[in-house]
């Protein structure tokens, strides 16, 4: 997950598509104006993701079910915008132009980047990944356990743990 993370900090600013107009004019576009929705919804995945951190084996399962659920709604939301080519691509144009409808998708020299794009299809890929293991190993109860618990079967009492319950390790 932390892998994803960083591979998606990494292409957030990057071009996935960049539009050159006939009057020389260059607009490009990254995941936040190609793909709004499905960013939101990888940021909400992440955010349920960092939450599981925190909680026990139920409340994580019930979580990652969420986070399982926001990444897939984020992939096909991306899926969704990359079949919306022309609306994006005059989108683009009309911000490098400066006028709103003045050109379309047919007039301007469109380059996409693969890259960046299965890029972030990588990411959201891990995003899936990990809810999923989140759901089917929450983590052991050794794992989640609070540094005041003491272990259920300590063989051998640290001096520490011995003034704690009432005995004096001094004395012999």
């Amino acid at each position: 997950m932390v892998v994803a993370l960083i591979l998606g900090l990494v292409g957030l600013g990057a071009p996935w598509v960049v539009v050159e107009l006939p009057t020389g004019a260059v607009g490009q576009a990254g995941v936040t104006e190609v793909a709004p929705a499905s960013f939101s919804a990888t940021l909400a995945a992440v955010a349920a993701w960092g939450a599981t951190l925190l909680t026990r084996r139920t409340a994580t399962r019930v979580i990652s079910a969420l986070h399982v659920a926001l990444a897939v709604t984020a992939a096909v939301l991306m899926v969704r915008a990359l079949l919306a080519t022309d609306s994006v691509v005059e989108s683009v144009a009309s911000g490098a132009s400066g006028v709103i409808g003045a050109l379309t998708a047919a007039e301007a020299t469109v380059t996409w980047s693969p890259g960046w794009i299965s890029l972030w299809g990588l990411v959201l890929f891990a995003l899936i990944a990990s809810g999923v293991w989140g759901i089917v190993a929450p983590g052991s109860r050794r794992q989640r356990r609070s540094k005041y618990e003491r272990a259920d079967h300590a063989e051998e009492l640290d001096p520490w743990e011995s003034l704690s319950d009432g005995n004096d390790p001094t004395s012999r």
